[in-house]
């Protein structure tokens, strides 16, 4: 099977009713532990329903002006990948751990790969539907 790298990126950034906003990269650091237990400092440790492991390289930027990116990388082939990151993504935006961040989600290269995949379909069946109600002559 080809390997495909794939990333999804995220900005983290205090919500304006936090008070205390000192250390934001070990909030997310506690946070990513809560998420994936078992992360290390280089790679977030996903386990899925069926107890298999995947191990992702991720990286946080230093903070700057309260606010954090992370990169979470994911290497096998495109539609694992892509499956594998849109849980994360749905487990990194959802949830309790986020009370006190806004998380925007700026790159998805999972839904990149999920729409790519949908548009032959999605073309063939548009030119089909104009077909029918524009009958060639």
């Amino acid at each position: 099977m080809a390997k495909n790298k794939m990333e999804i990126d995220f900005m983290i950034l205090w919500k304006e009713k936090v008070l205390n906003k000192n250390n934001i990269l070990d909030r997310i650091t506690e946070m990513l532990d809560i998420l994936f237990p078992d992360t290390t400092s280089e790679n977030i440790s996903f386990v899925e329903n069926t107890d298999i492991v995947h191990l992702l390289p991720y990286k946080i930027s230093d903070s700057t002006d309260n606010t954090v990116y992370l990169k979470i990388e994911c290497n096998y082939s495109e539609a694992e990948s892509a499956r594998i990151l849109s849980i994360i993504r749905d487990k990194v935006c959802k949830g309790k751990h986020k009370k006190d961040f806004s998380i925007i989600c700026t790159y998805d290269e999972a839904s990149l790969s999920f729409c790519s995949r949908l548009m032959k379909p999605f073309g063939i069946f548009e030119r089909r539907l104009r077909e029918h109600h524009f009958p060639r002559n």
